[in-house]
């Protein structure tokens, strides 16, 4: 694996008057693109920097985004972009030196269900068809990209990215690569997006329903049960200053653990981590073995058991306050052991 690029402090994205807005994240739910294609060899130099950018971008509760951009990488003012581009996109990221460019695009649209199966299906085909490649069909489609490694679902800001990785050619043969993110936003929790009636009863995405079918539980003292995106129960604690939440949320495969973890360790601001240092604690729920990873920086903590379940994973996330994560870490991990799947 390609040594991890070191990365500049966040960056807060503020919207200037070229810029397209946040279209449809106001009135409703909207889907997040980050996009990068070009020469498969070029591509495939960055993909650990893509990765991290995906894996830290951020939708906050107005619609609005923010990111860290990886070192190397500048934000293109629209201005020197052809209008036709600066219109179409919320913000260009430019490899610094690169001839000819190579772009990471962000673009938003709204859409009714950005969690839906077949949104992502959709979506996916499309950068599929750009690259010369047949459109994945039928009911297995998503079992096909995740066995051929195209397509990985992966646990983030309490909810999911769906992240692409397709190699096909351009019109001139030529070999190209794109990667590609769907990032879903649901403004005002679960219940402000209904699911599309076509979805699948076996779609791999989060229940929409508030507990999730069939989903057991004893909620700890002093924990108040609330809505979360994508979540299907979701908790907050607060004690004077001191807060954090609780979410617990079905993923179909949910990728690798340990691009998971680096995720997690990014959110709390902890550099990412290789295979040996990974460290887990084994958590039983019911018959299943769950893994802890318990994470802590500063006055932040961050700990999720991992529970698999068939060809699904269930991801129980504690993330806040240390100080009260630790005083509370004992409730936490009762909760997470009186789960049970009926």
């Amino acid at each position: 694996m390609d040594q991890i690029t070191q990365y500049k402090a966040p960056k807060e994205v503020t919207r200037s008057a070229a810029r397209p807005s946040a279209q449809g994240n106001s009135a409703g739910s909207a889907a997040w693109f980050l996009k990068l294609t070009g020469p498969a060899e070029k591509v495939g130099e960055h993909y650990e920097a893509f990765v991290r950018l995906m894996s830290r971008f951020r939708v906050d509760d107005t619609g609005k985004p923010s990111w860290e951009a990886p070192e190397g990488w500048v934000e293109v003012p629209p201005k020197d972009l052809d209008p036709a581009l600066a219109n179409a996109r919320y913000a260009t990221l430019r490899l610094k030196d690169s001839e000819p460019p190579l772009d990471i695009t962000v673009t938003t649209l709204p859409s009714p269900d950005p969690t839906a199966e077949q949104y992502i299906q959709m979506n996916v085909n499309r950068w599929r068809r750009q690259l010369q490649m047949e459109p994945l069909e039928g009911d297995d489609w998503l079992a096909k990209a995740r066995e051929t490694k195209e397509l990985a679902l992966f646990a983030a800001n309490d909810g999911f990215v769906a992240f692409a990785n397709l190699k096909g050619k351009g019109e001139d043969g030529a070999a190209v690569q794109t990667l590609a993110a769907i990032i879903p936003y649901v403004p005002g929790g679960v219940g402000a997006s209904e699911p599309t009636s076509s979805a699948p009863p076996s779609s791999p995405m989060p229940p929409k329903s508030p507990a999730g079918p069939g989903l057991k539980y004893a909620t700890p003292e002093g924990w108040t049960e609330t809505r979360k995106p994508l979540a299907s129960v979701a908790f907050t604690r607060t004690e004077g200053d001191q807060s954090f939440d609780v979410t617990v949320i079905r993923l179909g495969g949910g990728g690798g653990l340990l691009p998971n973890v680096n995720r997690w360790r990014g959110q709390i601001g902890l550099e990412a981590i290789q295979e040996d240092a990974l460290k887990t604690t084994p958590v039983p729920v019911g018959e299943l073995t769950g893994q802890l990873i318990d994470l802590q920086n500063g006055d932040k903590a961050l700990m999720t058991v991992v529970i698999p379940q068939g060809d699904a994973q269930w991801f129980v996330k504690l993330m806040g306050s240390n100080e009260l994560a630790q005083k509370e870490r004992d409730k936490f991990l009762e909760f997470a052991k009186s789960i049970r799947f009926e």
